[in-house]
């Protein structure tokens, strides 16, 4: 067998099958690399018989040795189609969509142009089939050409697979023929003259060298032809095991320099001090693409950059002699564009005390930016750097407004080097430069390292406040300057056929954490950041970027060292949503199910199927154990909660209506009291406002906290406030489950004609004597929910619409419970307990 359909064969765990054979006239349209001596390319139609084909040449002098037809059956699977006679064969591997959780009995569906997308789900003319080939198992539907293609003109159609459960699979990025829709979701399309007939693989007759781009030639009557030919797959499994960065000696009597630059033909480094005169010297190519420098002496506070330098042969490669490059791996940095410090590991030392975060279940997240917290915090008046130090003064303060709500964890969002061009400038955070340092822009001297030590003493006061620190961080793209793609564009990022970045992270650019050492890269910062600074676990922006598999490599690199960091992710990006795939995993998930379900539910314009769902933790689709899903209503995107309920006119909600202040006391009630982990937004407690402002990512006005507010709706702060205090005493342990509860653990005594409902807690008594009664009203009008009284007894009212009291509070005007019926008053929330251990 060629070595390239072995390559392939193996890699899809089946065996190649026999080509066919005719001709037609096609033109090259992508080359890329295999193996050291073999590649494939790729025509811009069918091409049935190699023996005809123009005489292909490396410009390099490589003689090709033979060229063979890739079969359809393969070419077709990364498509997720080929032809075969007057039919078209849809094909789906499973190793190619290794985001979804596909098993044997996954029912899976082809939907598209042709069949009305959304209407093929559950139509078993367009379901495929489970084939069992070699050692995978892969999907086929055969369908005839004129139902793809309904007529002669139609040249082109876009299509995807899809689940029984309406679970889209975003097009693998293997696939060289994902078109975008006018929503910008990714599909796959088919075209007419690229029937899986179109596909070759050539042999050299010897190896090539990567350092040196490579261009295949094809000659034709009228003119030579050529096109540059891609790293592919063979680039992206390098791996070295060696520590990266700058590392000085245990002994202190050596510092050495590593950089993995895989294509790069020289790599020189750059460093210098107040007391060591600027030097630049070359590294040494060690093994699997790293370059190395070994100074004799301790360069630890010195500044250092590194260049990198390449032939430019295609859109691939980005390499740029004069470009200082920031150390992906650097410890410390002057600013988004560096120098990067020297820190020395040796006397950096360790947290001074491990904190014992709570367990995922019983969490109560507050999602923060250090900035907001405090701008308005009157001590800090006019001062317009604000930082990690102050901060933790604040946070250690009496004032703390964050101690005084409850929350047991903070969620910052990135602290992570990211690209704001000046101290002063306000950002979100989320264009990370670099993942080991703490962000120069909060330090108060960032040339001297200070963020090192002034980011753990911020952790260390958290700590010391009961309140454990999760990082929001960024690993699916990267923000500007871009060094890594200085560095090796094609190894750390996506790239389409074209060698363009792909952009479903909007953000320009999507990183590639498949490959080895990008993976590497971003695991070894995880670990720097729970070993150095002793942060409690991570949230992972747009994790669907960087896919399952490596979040999976991530998850058990980390539990290795921390089994109780807390990991949650941002399950979905635009391309895709991979909540249902993490279910497998220690993962847990933002519910933006949940987040959209509230603000409807507020203004009684859902059902109660969500409720219940909702109430009981997500399970089934979302969630394995209760703390899975993440329940919020509000987060940094979009408008805040307050914004998005209110009455008043363009989303301001600068002076809310009563009617929203109880409609927001519903929200909380429901979403402190269903299972699963809790996150409250940064003074969505106080009824903040961005004044109807949609995307405030640069602007700091629109976030600072304004805390007259908190005076001014000190009840709504309070309400919340005792909800978490509920909820994390131990009474309130039937809200933090950790597992599952039964579908005898709930009953519902809903309003049969609205969003009106009675809910039992351990109806069951699987968990003792103790039973919440929690009772929701989102209508405007009284509603009248049938429930016998003594379902009831032994129950006593501790919280009503406006408090939250254990010795208990009045019921409020309007409420009874007559004749096996309670009358629950208009925007009402009551919560009732028996059974009290």
């Amino acid at each position: 067998m060629p070595s390239i359909l072995k390559k392939i064969s193996d890699f899809l765990g089946f065996p190649a099958f026999a080509n066919a054979a005719s001709s037609e006239s096609a033109s090259l349209e992508r080359a890329m690399w295999i193996s050291s001596n073999t590649g494939i390319v790729q025509l811009s139609c069918d091409w049935r018989d190699a023996r005809k084909m123009p005489p292909l040449k490396l410009k390099s002098g490589v003689a090709i040795r033979e060229i063979v037809r890739v079969p359809p059956l393969i070419a077709g699977i990364t498509h997720g189609y080929y032809f075969n006679g007057t039919d078209v064969v849809f094909v789906l591997h499973p190793k190619l969509y290794r985001n979804h959780h596909l098993t044997s009995e996954s029912e899976i569906f082809v939907a598209g142009d042709f069949n009305g997308w959304q209407q093929a789900i559950g139509n078993p003319e367009w379901r495929l089939r489970r084939k069992v080939m070699g050692q995978h198992d892969i999907w086929e539907l055969t369908a005839p050409l004129a139902r793809v293609f309904r007529s002669e003109g139609v040249e082109k159609v876009s299509f995807k697979f899809v689940t029984a459960s309406s679970e889209w699979l975003g097009p693998p990025s293997q696939a060289v023929n994902i078109v975008l829709d006018e929503n910008g979701n990714g599909n796959l399309s088919a075209n007419r003259r690229q029937t899986g007939w179109h596909v070759f693989q050539f042999v050299c007759d010897r190896a090539v060298d990567f350092n040196s781009p490579e261009e295949l030639i094809w000659d034709s009557p009228r003119r030579e032809h050529s096109i540059p030919v891609r790293t592919g797959f063979m680039m992206s499994k390098i791996f070295s095991p060696l520590q990266m960065g700058s590392i000085v000696s245990r002994d202190g009597k050596k510092t050495t320099f590593r950089l993995f630059a895989p294509r790069a033909q020289g790599v020189s480094l750059e460093f210098w001090s107040g007391n060591v005169a600027r030097r630049r010297v070359e590294l040494a190519p060690v093994e699997a693409g790293v370059w190395e420098y070994v100074f004799d002496g301790n360069l630890s506070g010195c500044f250092y950059y590194f260049y990198v330098r390449g032939i430019n042969a295609d859109n691939t490669s980005a390499f740029l002699e004069s470009a200082a490059i920031l150390d992906p791996y650097a410890k410390a940095c002057c600013g988004r564009e560096g120098p990067a410090i020297v820190v020395d590991e040796n006397k950096f030392g360790f947290p001074k005390k491990r904190f014992s975060a709570p367990h995922v279940a019983d969490l109560v997240i507050a999602e923060v930016h250090l900035r907001d917290l405090i701008a308005r915090v009157p001590r800090f008046a006019g001062k317009k750097t604000l930082g990690f130090r102050d901060l933790a003064a604040w946070v250690r303060s009496p004032d703390c407004y964050l101690k005084e709500l409850g929350v047991n964890a903070v969620e910052l969002q990135p602290i992570q080097e990211f690209d704001a061009e000046k101290r002063e400038d306000y950002h979100w955070g989320y264009m990370t430069n670099n993942w080991f340092s703490p962000a120069s822009h909060y330090a108060v001297d960032p040339a001297s390292g200070a963020q090192t030590e002034e980011f753990r003493d911020l952790v260390d006061a958290f700590h010391e406040a009961g309140i454990a620190v999760l990082l929001d961080v960024v690993y699916n793209h990267v923000g500007e300057p871009n060094h890594l793609f200085r560095i090796d564009k094609n190894y750390y990022f996506h790239l389409d056929p074209h060698g363009n970045f792909t952009n479903w992270s909007g953000c320009g650019n999507d990183y590639d954490a498949d490959s080895p050492m990008a993976r590497k890269l971003v695991c070894d910062s995880l670990i720097w950041l729970l070993e150095r600074y002793g942060v409690d676990g991570f949230r992972f922006d747009l994790a669907e970027l960087i896919g399952v598999p490596a979040l999976r490599v991530v998850e058990a690199q980390v539990r290795e060292r921390f089994p109780d960091a807390v990991l949650i992710a941002e399950p979905w990006s635009f391309r895709g949503h991979i909540a249902a795939n993490l279910r497998a995993t220690t993962f847990s998930s933002w519910n933006d199910g949940f987040r959209d379900y509230a603000a409807k539910y507020v203004h009684n314009c859902v059902n109660l199927d969500g409720f219940r769902y909702f109430l009981a933790g997500s399970p089934e689709y979302f969630a394995t154990f209760p703390a899975q899903t993440v329940n919020y209503t509000e987060s940094h995107d979009d408008r805040c909660w307050l914004d998005k309920i209110t009455e008043c006119g363009n989303s301001n909600a600068e002076n809310p209506t009563e009617r929203d202040r109880r409609r927001t006391h519903v929200m909380f009630a429901f979403l402190l009291s269903a299972l699963g982990t809790p996150m409250v937004a940064e003074g969505q407690d106080f009824l903040r406002t961005k004044n109807g402002k949609n995307n405030t990512y640069l602007d700091g006005e629109a976030n600072a906290l304004d805390y007259s507010r908190l005076k001014r709706f000190a009840g709504t702060h309070a309400f919340v406030r005792g909800w978490i205090r509920f909820r994390l005493s131990p009474r309130g342990r039937l809200f933090r489950q950790r597992a599952h509860v039964s579908r005898e653990f709930f009953r519902f005594y809903p309003d049969q004609r609205n969003t009106a409902v009675v809910a039992i807690y351990n109806a069951d008594f699987s968990q003792g004597k103790m039973r919440y009664a929690l009772m929701l009203n989102p209508q405007l009008e009284p509603a009248t929910v049938q429930i016998q009284k003594s379902a009831l007894d032994g129950f006593r009212q501790i919280a009503n619409s406006q408090k939250i009291d254990l010795d208990g509070v009045p019921a409020e005007a309007g409420f009874s419970h007559e004749g096996g019926f309670m009358t629950l008053p208009p925007l009402s929330v009551a919560l009732w307990i028996a059974g009290e251990d």
